[in-house]
């Protein structure tokens, strides 16, 4: 019989591997780091690491959250995929003295990807029912897409030539003591 990887996936689906036990360990990681890194319970590793078990376990006991971290997960995949494109396009067409503005550039397109990511997860479940992003959307897309170009203007108009702006020096503000 051959190995075939599709089978061992849909194996690993059916016996709850990618439902229950990956985000269960993606819960309890999350929770764990949380609470080592804030020392809320001390230096204890055993406490934070039963908190942790007990909150990955609760969490995915319910099948809302099951399918709310594959629903977000698939999404962040193809946002993800898209943002690579991005990246590979602008590594081949976009000399290296140019790329600072297109870094920012990417960060925007991520943070909306992570928007899209998050609305789109949250209409699956019927969570934004009342038509708020159908009616607000593109308000809000074309207002982020003027702050990111504002941000983007702004950074790059740094020192140009000796402070940018007006060709004068920089303005050093210092206060005045009596």
């Amino acid at each position: 019989m051959a190995f075939d990887v599709q089978t061992l996936f849909m194996r690993m689906d059916a016996n709850g591997v990618t439902t229950i036990l990956l985000p269960g360990l993606l819960f309890f990681a999350f929770v764990f780091g949380i609470l080592t890194s804030t020392n809320v319970f001390g230096k204890n590793k055993g406490v934070q690491m039963i908190i942790s078990l007990v909150v990955a376990i609760l969490a995915v006991r319910v099948t809302i959250v099951q399918q709310f971290v594959l629903n977000v997960f698939g999404r962040a995949g193809i946002a993800i995929a898209v943002l690579l494109i991005v990246v590979i396009l602008t590594a081949l067409f976009v000399p290296d003295e140019s790329r600072g503005p297109w870094y920012y550039t990417m960060m925007g397109i991520g943070g909306l990807a992570f928007i899209f990511v998050v609305f789109n997860a949250f209409s699956d479940f019927n969570w934004l029912n009342s038509g708020w992003w159908g009616e607000w959307g593109s308000t809000l897309i074309v207002a982020a897409a003027v702050i990111a170009l504002v941000i983007v203007v702004v950074v790059t108009s740094g020192d140009n030539n000796n402070g940018g702006g007006g060709g004068g020096g920089a303005v050093t503000i210092t206060p005045h003591r009596n």
